[in-house]
């Protein structure tokens, strides 16, 4: 497992003013993966601005389209429990409830 929970939530804890005036968000998704984990369908982590998505987990630096992250991760918005946005005081009373670190995937989400 990676380091997308709270590299995610990290972001949304220090985000500015103007960031979180822009509508920044915090998604938590369902995706599914790639090479060894083809197939596979697990919880991850990232940041959304409108239609540009930004993933800096596991030392990643990805700033995409949401269309082409969506497409190649299989990420269905409208899938019942797969996907959630949180702005930044959501992901301040998600962390107070469990840290970022701690965070056991879907027990927290809405």
């Amino acid at each position: 497992m990676g380091d997308c929970f709270p590299v995610a939530g990290r972001f949304m804890l220090k985000l500015d003013d103007n960031l979180e005036k822009a509508g920044m968000k915090m998604v938590h998704a369902i995706v599914t993966g790639e090479g060894e984990l083809e197939g596979r369908r697990f919880g991850h982590a990232f940041n959304k601005l409108g239609d540009v998505i930004f993933d800096k987990s596991n030392g990643n630096d990805i700033m995409t389209r949401k269309e082409n992250y969506f497409k190649q991760g299989g990420i269905n918005p409208k899938e019942k429990g797969a996907y959630v946005e949180y702005d930044k005081e959501e992901s301040h009373q998600l962390e107070s409830l469990q840290s970022f670190d701690d965070l056991v995937f879907l027990t927290t989400w809405r």
